[in-house]
């Protein structure tokens, strides 16, 4: 059977420049320690279990938005693959490095000005704003009412670089998406593994990222059927 460039050859090429560009930041960014827990610490199963992760977000994620027409699929791109390496860091340290959330916040206010986001500049700044109030509001509740950190400062962070790129709207849907993702698997790792949960450590930011990528992908869908007439 003979394969096309476009068909075999341009997947495999941007799978693996996307995954070694991926692993290579995700250790710049935590000082090796990325590298080394993935190297050392994973076992062959779960080191494939993230690889085809990686996979799946090049072959469905940023091969279709690069051969779209999409025009803002350029500044996309760049959202997307900052979110994969917050996935890939949280995911393996807990680490979230602010060079991949917080310090790219005017990025996308600059993106919206310049038109190469769908949104305006005020609901870039303004959803950079609710992220990042709605979430360090929850975490303060927690210290208040529980005595401690309901959150990590990588995900309000995070919540701030998401609402820049998709505004409030996209801010509320990442956050609704993320949250019920991340209650379910989460109860159903306490349930199989008999944890309680105090006795393991979920790593959030992952449900997030994964929820803005979601919502940038069908937000005419979503936007259409739960906020009809917006």
């Amino acid at each position: 059977m003979n394969f096309s460039f476009s068909t075999f050859l341009f997947p495999a090429f941007v799978t693996g420049l996307t995954w070694g560009a991926l692993y290579s930041i995700a250790g710049l960014l935590t000082n090796g320690l990325f590298s080394q827990r993935f190297d050392k610490q994973l076992s062959r199963i779960q080191r494939y279990g993230i690889f085809f992760i990686g996979l799946m977000l090049t072959n469905h994620v940023f091969i279709p938005l690069l051969e779209s027409s999409n025009p803002y699929k350029y500044a996309y791109l760049f959202f997307y693959f900052a979110l994969a390496v917050t996935m890939l860091t949280d995911s393996i340290t807990f680490l979230i490095s602010r060079f991949v959330t917080i310090y790219l916040v005017p990025v996308g206010w600059a993106l919206s000005y310049c038109g190469y986001l769908p949104i305006s500049p005020l609901e870039s700044i303004l959803g950079s704003i609710i992220g990042l109030g709605l979430l360090a509001g929850v975490n303060f509740l927690c210290k208040r009412f529980l005595g401690r950190d309901g959150l990590g400062q990588g995900d309000i962070d995070l919540m701030a670089f998401i609402g820049a790129f998709t505004g409030p709207v996209g801010c509320w849907f990442t956050l609704m998406i993320g949250s019920i993702a991340g209650s379910v698997c989460g109860l159903i790792y306490m349930a199989i593994f008999k944890r309680t949960r105090n006795d393991f450590l979920l790593p959030f930011v992952f449900f997030l990222a994964g929820s803005a990528i979601i919502y940038v992908m069908f937000q005419e869908t979503l936007t259409t059927y739960f906020l009809p007439g917006f």
